[in-house]
């Protein structure tokens, strides 16, 4: 479901007319697009709830934002929390999101079936070159990760974003001119411990062998 929140056009703008606001229980923030810039204020519980209800997420999240007699589709930019309190938001801004055009949004990685992958089992690491993925995405959909597969990798595989089956709608903003695209992953370890099955098999046939002789 959309997360909706109402926002009023604010007139002054600066330090002492946030901290203002703030005290109010408001954020400061801007609403933009193309052509647009409307400073504005959000109700603070309203972020709040909906950053810590979709985590990472809420970044990614298609929002109905009201102001005045007109209701925008936006995305949450440039969410800014008080250092020395995380769950604390202390401003936000807002896209204008136009699904045909599509927009430009970094999306997590969610890694899956560890428990599949032999070489995690004997002893070998998931180096993760990018937890997120800048990506351009169109139409009224935005995943809230990019799920990534361990299942049957072994020790110097790596995962590219070219290794991903993805629909034609997202499309990654980092892609080299050559090679297989943006590096995500890949497994590091001692093959003789978390690498192929094959190889670990011939070292024990090749050892029970020698023990017979």
């Amino acid at each position: 479901m959309r997360v909706a929140i109402t926002a009023v056009r604010r007139t002054a703008e600066g330090t002492r007319a946030s901290v203002k606001l703030r005290q109010a229980g408001l954020l400061p923030g801007v609403l933009y697009g193309e052509g647009l810039r409307v400073p504005i204020s959000t109700p603070k519980s309203a972020v709040a709830s909906a950053s810590h209800h979709r985590g990472y997420a809420f970044l990614n999240s298609l929002v109905s934002l009201k102001l005045e007699n007109e209701t925008f589709t936006v995305i949450p930019r440039h969410l800014q929390h008080n250092p020395l309190a995380p769950a604390d938001p202390l401003s936000v801004n807002f896209l204008v999101y136009d699904a045909a055009k599509g927009a430009k949004v970094s999306v997590p990685l969610e890694i899956l079936d560890e428990d599949k992958c032999t070489a995690l089992k004997r002893g070998a690491i998931v180096n993760v070159l990018a937890w997120r993925v800048l990506v351009r995405v169109k139409g009224e959909h935005i995943p809230d990760s990019i799920p990534v597969s361990l299942a049957g990798l072994k020790v110097g595989d790596v995962v590219a974003w070219s290794n991903l089956k993805l629909p034609e709608r997202l499309k990654a903003c980092m892609t080299p001119v050559k090679g297989p695209g943006v590096l995500l992953l890949n497994i590091l370890g001692s093959k003789s411990k978390g690498g192929n099955e094959d190889e670990a098999a011939g070292t024990d046939a090749a050892t029970t062998t020698k023990a017979a002789e």
